[in-house]
């Protein structure tokens, strides 16, 4: 706990922590893994019966004031790269479920799955937005 000390993210307080602890756990135990790469990465990594979260930035009107990718351009050919290679965990039998900005295009985009909305807090912006939790499998 002490590595979290100095720092004020909501996911290091006491609660969130042991939540963490209590994921890692049970991904050893059953043999999971959490990766922290880009998405393109594991296309080739994942198989029939595996579940991928996908958290790729965010294509919308909105200055960030940061970028987690210098060299990336977010863009409409981004999202299109993007539904194309979902597509393919499609095809390898994969579950994936994706958040995403609650867009109109994004919604054009991969209407033929499920899209659902959740209300969620940016701490940057210090207001509740809508965004899109978008899966290739039914709730």
């Amino acid at each position: 706990m002490h590595i979290f000390m100095h720092n004020n993210y909501f996911f290091t307080k006491q609660p969130c922590y042991d939540n963490l602890l209590q994921v890692s756990q049970f991904l050893q135990n059953t043999r999971g893994k959490i990766y922290n790469m880009s998405y393109e990465h594991i296309l080739d990594k994942a198989k029939k019966g595996d579940f991928v979260f996908l958290d790729p930035p965010y294509i919308e009107e909105h200055d960030y004031q940061f970028n987690y990718n210098p060299d990336e351009v977010l863009d409409t050919q981004f999202i299109q790269t993007l539904y194309k290679q979902v597509k393919q965990f499609d095809k390898k039998g994969v579950k994936w479920l994706m958040t995403q900005a609650n867009t109109k295009e994004i919604k054009h985009i991969f209407k033929e799955y499920t899209i659902k909305t959740m209300k969620v807090y940016r701490i940057g912006q210090k207001m509740y937005v809508q965004e899109l939790i978008i899966m290739n499998y039914k709730v």
